[in-house]
């Protein structure tokens, strides 16, 4: 094991952050589904010589390294299936270089993580084409790309200033402790083609000889210099000295090139930081480096690569793109003809309306009265951590049960079973939540344990496969959970892809004899103030017949709202039975009249305060039969002032401007 860097003792020894906090850290990311491993404190270098391939989620080897050691934390970006866009801003402004390159386009909200030097680290899930992505570096101008081959440094470690490194925390950008990987925003096709653009180079472009190396442009030439240092700085034990070797050979190649951009003293620069950082100065001595440097210098340099100029870049990179378009635009093409060739119907004449409105009619029916009508589509949207599987169990006892979901909404008899696809717990948990539910009709659920399995609904076997189960089993209600793992390996943000897949659901719906379908989503991550959608291609919403979103405030309240055709359901509470597992909603009261009771209430209370006022902290906490708190007060007083029943004047009491009441022409202060 490499010894505690002499730089970093101080910090440690003051016990900050300790052995135990960064264990705890590590079995938490572990938990979440993130592929950690020890890096040397105070520093980003790898503890184990295997680096990010020694990653792993296992408790028992994370308790070991983390036993007495303040280890800084790793995460394996391609283990975790991620994809981590580095904006770095010590050589160059990557975040400016990364706004430029995406400017116009609809980005997903990424979340971030601060670094100690200033610059951003953005976490996304890998999906689809982002699962090619590599690990590399300055794809654009201060930007990296930590995904499949290399790491990131976890939240809540601490380095030590030395060389390029600066000291300092890496903390995330909203305070919270990282989401489950799986509740990462989704990296977009258009994240994936700016990162793939910039890419002027692969590694052999750089490690082949000058006859059989593809041509280096000087974006490039410049681009190997850092990929090179990344990869020599960031290598353990036992692999250092080749890797020296290696990295100095395939610059010598550039550098000694005709019309190269970067000299032998970049290169020598170069990799005296980067063995400074891996520590192969520190442990081999001075003389050791100097040996293998100038050995690899002068076998590169003996062998110069052919380099290219601009304008030779510029018609290579305008061909490449021009081929990659029409390679996709094709077979686009080709998958929607045969698709559309596949699910064609004819459909029946056409009529007159007078001919359509005499023939006979369905009444309009529902299976939850007033939420989800009979044969159709139902999406619920749930916020991070709001009890989505949950609500999903509760729905589940109240159809096989027949009583009314959430104790208010009546639902129809079923004339069949309720199938749940379970892609996210694991069989031990599902099975032990559906037991505490206490679901009398058992027999009237089937279930799927999916955890983990790619392309069930996505390719044509397990199309074929869900058909016969939910034919086989009399399935009328199809609950699917959650939307982004079952369909896993699309882009969640590309409406055409999402609505492949819906088109996808419902022709297993139809061939299935399913009549209604349930899909569960995430919402995005965004405040508690923030209107809530489902996460994603607006595509799914435009497809649901009712969109149901189940939200929670700061303080845990956790509420609902339905809006769809023929559904409008406005702010409703839920409480929430932790021995019976059951929600409830609240008492059937139109949310107009709640607000207008609560207007009044507020009033009154400013009014019983005379001249003297009331204050905002009285108002907010202090009203009986009104709920606490500035989300829900905060907006009635800004209504009200606006409407002149409550205006600010006077002077501050407390530290805030005084409000008052304005009735039969005199007037009452409130402190706000």
């Amino acid at each position: 094991m490499p010894q505690l860097p002499s730089e970093c003792a101080a910090r440690v020894t003051q016990g900050d952050p300790t052995a135990a906090q960064l264990r705890d850290t590590a079995q938490a990311l572990a938990g979440d589904g993130y592929a950690v491993f020890p890096l040397v404190e105070g520093t980003k270098r790898p503890v184990e010589k295997g680096g990010y391939r020694t990653a792993t989620r296992d408790p028992q080897k994370i308790a070991a390294w983390w036993a007495d050691r303040p280890y800084n934390v790793g995460i394996s970006a391609g283990g975790s299936g991620m994809v981590v866009v580095d904006l770095d801003v010590k050589r160059s402004n990557g975040l400016q270089s990364w706004a430029e390159a995406t400017r116009g386009l609809d980005l997903p909200e990424p979340v971030i993580v601060h670094t100690p030097s200033g610059g951003e680290h953005w976490y996304y899930r890998a999906e689809g084409d982002a699962l090619q992505l590599k690990n590399t570096a300055e794809n654009l101008p201060g930007v990296d790309v930590r995904s499949e081959g290399g790491h990131v440094v976890a939240p809540g470690s601490y380095t030590v200033a030395a060389g390029d490194v600066a000291e300092g925390y890496y903390t995330p950008a909203d305070s919270e402790p990282l989401p489950p990987v799986e509740d990462l925003p989704v990296a977009s096709s258009d994240i994936v083609r700016v990162l793939t653009a910039g890419r002027s180079r692969e590694r052999s472009e750089v490690t082949e000889s000058t006859s059989e190396g593809l041509p280096l442009y000087p974006e490039g030439q410049r681009h190997a210099l850092w990929y090179e240092y990344d990869k020599l700085s960031g290598i353990g034990e036992g692999g250092r000295n080749h890797q020296l070797n290696e990295s100095v050979f395939a610059l010598a190649q550039i550098a000694s090139a005709e019309n190269s951009v970067i000299a032998e003293s970049d290169v020598r620069t170069m990799a005296e930081r980067a063995c400074h950082a891996n520590g192969l100065i520190e442990d081999d001595g001075w003389a050791a480096f100097c040996k293998t440097y100038d050995s690899a210098w002068s076998a590169g340099s003996d062998k110069p690569r052919a380099l290219g100029d601009e304008a030779e870049k510029l018609g290579h990179e305008v061909a490449e793109a021009l081929h990659r378009m029409r390679v996709t635009d094709e077979a686009k093409r080709i998958f929607l003809e045969e698709q559309a060739a596949r699910d064609f119907e004819l459909p029946g004449d056409l009529r007159s309306l007078v001919d359509d409105l005499a023939a006979p009619r369905e009444e309009d029916t529902w299976l939850v009265e007033g939420l989800l009508p009979t044969g159709g589509n139902l999406v619920i949207a749930a916020a991070y951590k709001t009890g989505k599987t949950t609500l999903v169990q509760n729905l589940t006892r109240s159809l096989v049960d027949g009583e009314p979901f959430l104790d208010r909404y009546t639902v129809s008899p079923l004339m069949g079973r309720v199938a749940l696809f379970n892609f996210e717990l694991t069989r031990t948990q599902q099975l032990a939540w559906l037991e505490e539910s206490g679901i009398r009709a058992q027999a009237q659920v089937v279930l799927a344990h999916l955890r983990g399995m790619r392309g069930v609904l996505t390719t044509e076997a397990g199309k074929r496969w869900a058909v016969e189960q939910l034919k086989s089993n009399s399935v009328q209600v199809w609950i699917v959970d959650p939307f982004a793992r079952a369909a896993s390996g699309i882009d969640e943000n590309s409406n055409t892809e999402v609505g492949l897949f819906l088109e996808a659901l419902d022709d297993i719906k139809r061939r299935a004899g399913v009549s209604e379908l349930v899909l569960i989503t995430h919402t995005g991550r965004g405040s508690a103030d923030e209107p809530a959608r489902a996460r994603g291609a607006t595509r799914l919403n435009d497809w649901a017949d009712t969109n149901m979103v189940v939200t929670k405030t700061a303080s845990g309240q956790r509420s609902f709202v339905a809006e769809g055709r023929d559904v409008w359901v406005n702010k409703t509470l839920l409480s929430y039975d932790i021995a019976t597992r059951r929600l409830t909603a609240a008492e059937a009261e139109e949310a107009g009249a709640s607000e207008e009771r609560d207007r009044q209430a507020i009033l009154a209370f400013v009014a019983e305060h005379g001249e003297q006022g009331a204050s905002l902290r009285d108002i907010r906490s202090n009203i009986p039969g009104v709920r606490k708190g500035k989300d829900h007060i905060d907006p009635i007083i800004q209504c009200l002032t606006n409407e002149g029943l409550l205006s600010r004047t006077g002077p501050k009491k407390g530290g805030h401007p005084t409000y008052l009441v304005v009735r039969d022409g005199g007037q009452t202060e409130m402190g706000f």
